[in-house]
């Protein structure tokens, strides 16, 4: 199961199970694994979050991978 806010905006991108993104957040061209959690208030833009990532509220990711349990 996936949740995703109703104000966030999802595109061209592939969530992991159990991954939670909060108010607000805007996902674009990216993939993220699962059990992540993308705070409000945040943009993801053509980056890999792998297993177990959680961004904070407020901030910016573009063109990274984020590595698992970061």
């Amino acid at each position: 199961q996936v949740s995703v806010d109703i104000s966030s905006v999802i595109s061209s991108s592939s969530l992991g199970l159990n991954t939670i993104i909060d108010e607000n957040v805007y996902i674009r061209n990216s993939v993220l694994g699962k059990n992540c959690f993308v705070g409000k208030n945040t943009k993801v833009i053509n980056s890999i979050l792998l297993d177990n990532v959680e961004i904070e509220s407020g901030v910016e990711v573009r063109n990274s991978i984020i590595g698992q349990g970061t």
